[in-house]
C-alpha cells in the first residue's frame, strides 16, 4: 500500500511540473505508464500497431492539455 500512496505522490509531482512544461517529467510519466496502457489496449483492440498509436495519441492528448 504505501508503494501505491508514494507512486501517486511522485505521478502528482511529475504532472505538476509537466504542466509547467517539463518534458523530462512528462517523459517520465510516458516511461512509466506506457506498458501498462499499451497491454491494457492491446487486449482490447488486438493489434500491436493499434494499440500502440492508440496510447501515443494519448500521451500526445494528454501533453496537450497538460500545457493549458
Amino acid at each position: 500500500m504505501a508503494t501505491v500512496i508514494q507512486r501517486e505522490v511522485a505521478d502528482r509531482e511529475l504532472i505538476d511540473r509537466a504542466e509547467q512544461g517539463d518534458r523530462d517529467a512528462f517523459a517520465a510519466l510516458y516511461r512509466r505508464h506506457f506498458q501498462g496502457l499499451y497491454d491494457f489496449a492491446l487486449r482490447i483492440v488486438r493489434d500491436d500497431d493499434l494499440a500502440a498509436d492508440g496510447v501515443q495519441s494519448t500521451f500526445v492528448k494528454a501533453w496537450d492539455a497538460a500545457r493549458k
